[in-house]
């Protein structure tokens, strides 16, 4: 008997015994898996916070390189830089984790780091206190998880050429600004600029003329009406275009210093005729001094040599001038070579800017006005999309600048004004890649501001890119 009463004592002896060991194994197998799901939730916490950190370097390295591009000069322009990228990888950072149900918002230090009057660098950095069960439990609060990235314009970084394609017509030869605008329109002798006339062919021009030898059978040709606009100090719209084209170039010149190989430029100019006046170089000295060049072409008068008001009249070589926009967009694709993704000097990724009126003014092939007397001689219309779409399916980019084309109360213009299909507006955005590669530009300034933008986006999509993170 007493040896069955002892085996029943240490039998409920162990009983506690037994009950501790299973709570005590029971907390360490909660504590793994706590420490795993933990684990497991810091690693998604941090993949998130680096993407997030990515993307706000990113955005904000271009945000801060696009205000340092459109403020060249400025003394306070790297200040502000800063303030915007700050601004920019905020919001970024701010969209980013409420989508991906992150509560708080990462802290979050931005440095931006100037490295060229025009560009520079942004690091972010992001810490983030998670939420674990196991500080919970522990009433511990371990490191906060921290991720950092930066981002920069790197000139080196890909191969690309650019190609300037200029509408050089005389509906360049007017007003640039409300002030030229103002004064060509309220002049008693001015219409050769509205009136798309920079030789003064038009009777209604008188201002290089004395009255005595102003009549019509007795002028004398060319009236330089483009040399009269210089020496009265009128800005034309051509005057702005070669300015935004010239600060371009300037511009691209501090990026080619330091890889000169990588980059090249060409200028084309379309009008009556076409010309490549400035070839493919990688000489920035040579493509700033071609685009100051940058003028209307010379046009011939309207009717015959001597204009006298009797036929025969020839206006296929008499007519104020064309603008033969598709054959021209054609023929400027013919000479563009070694298009690619930026890899290697045969594969560049390829930039074309084409700035235009937006009106194609072509000869319709008729020369005798008794053949038929209601013909002018000359077809305006916008049926050049076309060209445009072979340029972009040649794997170019295409920016489109539209240099709005004021009316003059033509019954061949008036039928292109407005917007949409059929209208000058909406066949040069056609002509753009996207919709944020189309600028209207109403006048001068806003041809220089809208250059400027294509800068910015072109430098961003050649350069932009992360140099390093650091995942601590």
């Amino acid at each position: 008997m007493s040896r069955k009463i002892l085996f029943r004592q240490f039998l409920s002896n162990q009983t506690g015994g037994v009950i501790i060991f299973a709570v005590f194994g029971s907390l360490v197998i909660m504590t793994a898996i706590a420490a795993a799901v933990d684990y497991s939730q810091m690693v998604a916490t941090k993949i998130k916070l680096q993407t997030f950190s990515d993307s706000a370097a990113l955005s904000a390295t271009k945000s801060a390189s696009n205000y340092m591009f459109s403020h060249m000069g400025d003394s306070n322009a790297q200040a502000t830089a800063q303030q915007i990228a700050e601004t920019t990888a905020m919001q970024s950072v701010i969209q980013n984790a409420q989508i991906a149900g992150i509560s708080p918002v990462p802290s979050i230090t931005v440095q931006y780091n100037p490295t060229s009057s025009v560009s520079g660098a942004v690091s972010v950095s992001l810490s983030y206190a998670s939420d674990m069960f196991i500080s919970n439990f522990l009433n511990y609060s371990g490191n906060p998880i921290t991720v950092q990235s930066t981002a920069a314009m790197d000139e080196g970084e890909a191969y690309f050429q650019i190609i300037f394609i200029v509408d050089i017509s005389n509906s360049m030869a007017i007003g640039g600004d409300p002030t030229a605008i103002s004064t060509l329109e309220d002049g008693s002798s001015q219409c050769v600029f509205a009136c798309h006339d920079p030789n003064g062919y038009g009777i209604s021009t008188e201002a290089c003329y004395t009255s005595s030898t102003r009549q019509s059978s007795s002028r004398r040709w060319p009236c330089d009406m483009r040399a009269y606009a210089k020496q009265q100090g009128i800005n034309l719209k051509i005057d702005y275009v070669n300015q935004a084209i010239e600060e371009f170039m300037e511009s691209l010149s501090q990026y080619s210093a330091k890889y000169p190989d990588k980059i090249t430029v060409s200028i084309d100019t379309i009008g009556t005729n076409f010309n490549q006046i400035l070839s493919p170089t990688s000489d920035m000295t040579a493509a700033i001094n071609t685009a100051s060049s940058i003028d209307v072409e010379n046009a011939t008068q309207w009717s015959n040599a001597k204009n006298s008001g009797s036929a025969p009249y020839d206006f296929k070589d008499y007519n104020y001038g064309y603008t033969n926009t598709s054959e021209y967009l054609n023929k400027a694709l013919s000479l563009i070579q070694d298009v690619g993704d930026g890899t290697s000097a045969t594969t560049k990724k390829t930039y074309v800017i084409f700035l235009s009126d937006g009106a194609q003014d072509v000869w319709d092939g008729y020369t005798n006005v008794y053949d038929d007397p209601n013909s002018r001689y000359r077809v305006v219309n916008v049926d050049y999309t076309a060209a445009c779409q072979n340029i972009k399916q040649s794997g170019i980019k295409l920016f489109s600048v539209w240099a709005t084309y004021y009316s003059i109360n033509d019954y061949m213009i008036n039928p292109l004004l407005g917007t949409g299909s059929g209208s000058m507006q909406g066949a040069m955005q056609a002509c753009a890649s996207d919709t944020v590669d189309f600028f209207e530009a109403d006048d001068g300034p806003a041809i220089q501001s809208a250059i400027t933008s294509i800068f910015s986006s072109i430098m961003s999509d050649v350069s932009l890119r992360l140099i390093g993170n650091n995942q601590n």
